[in-house]
């Protein structure tokens, strides 16, 4: 039963690194950063919840996830909060001289 749930686990890390590979790779396309700052925001206080509510004592080690995903979560937020004003190369406007 065992040697079960630790091949269930493993399969399970693997495809969440996947994922996250997936997520990464979202980021170097040039667009629907907005929506990807707000995917954030939603998603950096849930993985906080999780990480304390896995292991309870590693909010005492000086990197904690804790201050970690709360600067995480912030940046999303000033992101998501700047991502409406960046100019593209798309709206420019330009004269024929």
């Amino acid at each position: 039963m065992t040697a079960s749930l630790l091949n269930h686990a493993d399969q399970l890390v693997m495809w969440i690194g996947v994922a996250e590979i997936l997520f990464a790779l979202c980021w170097l396309y040039p667009r629907g950063k907005r929506l990807l700052f707000g995917m954030q925001i939603i998603v950096f206080p849930l993985l906080t919840i999780a990480a304390i509510v896995a292991d309870p004592t590693s909010i005492q080690a000086p990197f904690n996830p804790l201050t970690f995903n709360s600067a995480l979560w912030v940046l999303s937020i000033v992101g998501f909060s700047l991502s409406k004003d960046v100019p593209s190369a798309k709206s420019c406007k330009r004269k024929r001289g």
